[in-house]
């Protein structure tokens, strides 16, 4: 109090008046943690009695959040001011002698500020000296493409939303710059958490306990991410993803589920997501079946502004509707209605989540420094890395950090493969001998409890480039979200592609519908021409030399897998069930490609990665060798009102998958196993 009296006598002064006519600006008063460190004393004691006109007060963040819970804002402290100078000048009758004290405290506290300031130099000079080491011989040209970028001031051009940042195509233009609302979007979907919790009271009125999102893509995949990964471990509502036409897969995640205590939730951006229609259909059915009269109170859409799913839920009667942003994308959508809805409806601390991704989105604006935007730097380094040929991206993650990596799989391979061009992100590749990782990769290790460390530790020591990033909550995954967005936009900028088209996407999607098409014209789908059979399994697609002489699927496998090229990689594309037991199959036939081909091999589920690593598949990079898996579903569903089942739409989609495959000019076969098992694969 006394010092605050000090420091206004000394601004009323003559001489600081006459300073302040000429446009001098008053300093104030700092007072510097304040915390309380007795519990005996009030946890706001030090800033409810500091209360004062021009200071400042830092406090630590529980003291923050005792301030805004119970704190008081009255002007305090020129209260008791004679108590306050009778109280000082009792030291001197008591012998303190408060001037030594405070000389002593001040030189005893500029050393400890030089040490910690000493310390501080030291620290940043080892994690330096590691994060030029861990980049291997990619640090120099990331250090020289971060100086390019400050030069080129690209982060201001990304918030002016200059599409020539990406492209030259003029056509582009207009898409491009309609795709950015995902810019800043956290911080104003704050204003969004009041509709959101009120919508899961609701929810949780009606006693519900289970919800399905039927969503492909982006609508789903940040579901996806919340509902394994952020849940309150008590209570709240389970929630499963469709993102399938798979019979079998459909069929298991319904198994055990009381449909009267269920919210489905319909998802799609463009209102017309030919597998999210045919599940809406077939989900809408089975509610007639049940006989319920109010069946649009189990249903709620999310979807863009004056799309078919809006005029259907409507007519239909669906309890909500919850209309996205149009200029998000759908994989730039974890912050839109796509993300947020379903999170608030399985109890998801959305607030921690937005103030995570906030905070990384104020770290990304043009007026920090470039090299301190850790959105701008993570992308410099996947571009640089894209750029000199270390395309592979291999993500190695722990704990909670586990299902983000599929989310991430989508944004990377969809926003960058395409024009011959583009980043394979890996997920969850069996561990494999070092020798088996080529030149091509650079890996990203998502850090939560460390049970990774000395595989990483093995990594660098043999020269591979790392990434390393710590998450020390599940809610860092809503400043991973966003970081990711952000640097995936600037690796696309540096590769020259358009971040946020999908053309090979609707490329499937057209041939897929003709395949459906001739299926209810000629009431059988065309295959296309055997290129091997047996009693094993039948295989269509490219022929390549040695094939006559495979006696069994599994030498046919082998021989392909030999065939990929240095740069190569191989793509499962597994057109059956997702569930634990068939994964595990499929992952140890990934392990043994690895050991054949020595080269990644990624893993991706159909119809599902169609809208993800499908993209880059198609329109990226050249060198991949495709393995399309199908099989007879052990059950079968027909899809209300179209006229085939799940299994004929999905057969369509596999199809597809390999006429898109080649006309792009990849390798590729599609393998429909009969009396063979994953197993005989290998």
């Amino acid at each position: 109090r006394l010092a605050y009296q000090a420091y206004l006598n000394k601004i009323s002064s003559e001489r600081f008046t006459a300073l302040e006519k000429e446009g001098a600006k008053r300093q104030r008063p700092l007072w510097a943690s304040t915390g309380t460190k007795d519990p005996a004393y009030s946890d706001v004691l030090y800033v409810d009695e500091l209360v004062g006109q021009n200071t400042v007060n830092t406090v630590p963040p529980a003291t923050l959040k005792a301030l805004l819970d119970h704190g008081q804002s009255d002007l305090t402290i020129e209260r008791e001011l004679d108590a306050s100078q009778a109280l000082i000048d009792s030291l001197n009758e008591h012998g303190v002698d408060l001037g030594e004290i405070t000389r002593n405290l001040e030189s005893e506290g500029v050393v400890k500020f030089e040490d910690a300031y000493n310390s501080l130099l030291d620290t940043i000079g080892r994690k330096r000296a590691q994060y030029v080491d861990d980049l291997k011989d990619l640090a120099e040209p990331v250090r020289s493409a971060v100086k390019k970028a400050a030069e080129g001031v690209i982060v201001k051009r990304l918030f002016e939303h200059d599409p020539t940042f990406w492209t030259q195509d003029v056509n582009a233009f207009d898409e491009i710059t309609n795709r950015l609302g995902w810019l800043g979007l956290p911080e104003k979907q704050f204003a969004f958490l009041p509709e959101l919790t009120a919508f899961r009271k609701k929810v949780e009125g009606l006693g519900f306990t289970n919800a399905f999102v039927l969503g492909m893509g982006g609508s789903s995949l940040a579901p996806e991410v919340m509902s394994l990964t952020l849940t309150p471990q008590a209570g709240g509502i389970d929630l499963q993803i469709i993102d399938t036409t798979n019979p079998d897969e459909i069929l298991a995640r319904l198994e055990g589920v009381d449909l009267t205590k269920t919210l489905v939730i319909v998802s799609s951006k463009s209102g017309g997501t030919s597998e999210t229609n045919a599940a809406l259909q077939y989900f809408w059915k089975l509610y007639e079946d049940l006989g319920i009269n109010d069946i649009g109170k189990h249903f709620v859409a999310i979807t863009d502004p004056g799309t078919s799913l809006e005029v259907m839920a409507r007519e239909k009667g669906f309890s909500q509707t919850f209309l996205a942003p149009a200029d998000v994308g759908g994989r730039y959508s974890v912050f839109t209605t796509f993300g947020l809805v379903p999170g608030a409806v399985i109890g998801v601390d959305l607030q921690g989540l937005l103030e995570k991704a906030h905070m990384a989105d104020l770290r990304s604006r043009s007026g920090e420094p470039y090299s301190n935007n850790p959105g701008l730097v993570l992308g410099i380094i996947l571009g640089t890395a894209a750029l000199q040929g270390s395309n592979k991206l291999t993500f190695i993650a722990e704990g909670y950090a586990k299902p983000l990596v599929p989310w991430m799989e989508q944004l990377i391979a969809e926003s960058s493969g395409k024009e011959g061009r583009g980043m394979l992100p890996i997920d969850a590749e069996p561990e494999t001998s070092l020798v088996n990782y080529g030149n091509d990769r650079i890996f990203a290790y998502l850090r939560v409890d460390g049970k990774e460390l000395n595989r990483i530790a093995a990594i660098k020591a043999a020269g591979f480039p790392v990434v390393e990033i710590t998450l020390d909550e599940a809610l860092d995954l809503g400043r991973e979200f966003y970081k990711w967005e952000y640097a995936t936009a600037i690796a696309c900028a540096m590769l020259d592609v358009n971040a946020f088209d999908q053309p090979n996407v609707q490329e499937n999607k057209t041939i897929t519908k003709e395949k459906t098409q001739e299926y209810q014209s000629l009431g059988h789908l065309v295959n296309g021409e055997v290129i091997w059979e047996n009693d094993q399994a039948v295989v269509y697609g490219v022929k390549i030399g040695g094939l006559e002489s495979a006696v069994t699927i599994g030498e046919v496998v082998t021989l392909y897998a030999k065939s990929v090229e240095p740069g190569g990689y191989i793509g499962l594309n597994a057109y059956l069930p997702r569930t634990e037991t068939v994964e595990a199959k499929l992952q140890q036939l990934r392990a043994a490609l690895l050991e054949i081909a020595k080269a990644p091999v990624t893993l991706g589920f159909g119809p599902r990665f169609l809208h993800s690593t499908g993209q880059l598949h198609k329109g990226g990079f050249p060198g991949g060798v495709f393995f399309i898996l199908t099989e007879d579903p052990k059950q079968d569903v027909a899809i209300p009102g179209e006229g085939m089942s799940f299994a004929t739409m999905q057969q369509a989609q596999a199809i597809g998958d390999l006429e898109a495959l080649t006309r792009n000019h990849r390798r590729a076969i599609r393998i429909h196993l009969k009396q063979a098992n994953i197993g005989d694969l290998h």
